[in-house]
């Protein structure tokens, strides 16, 4: 849940003021590690991801 929020604090400057995001965890991410956000605007809202050296976490924000 931590990196689902971290996630979203990234785009809060970018975010409208209602949305809804759904989220689809892969793996722990261990700590310490490495991982890397990346996120696309798509024509509804934002694709983001967390990646290591595994997929950690997949979502999409749709705005309302």
């Amino acid at each position: 849940m931590y990196t689902k929020a971290r996630c979203l604090a990234t785009l809060d400057s970018r975010l409208p003021d209602s949305y809804e995001v759904a989220v689809d965890f892969a793996k722990p991410l261990p700590l310490p590690s490495r991982a890397t956000f990346s996120a696309s605007r798509t024509p509804d809202g934002w694709d983001f991801s967390v990646t290591g050296r595994a997929p950690h976490l997949a979502g999409h924000l749709h705005t309302l």
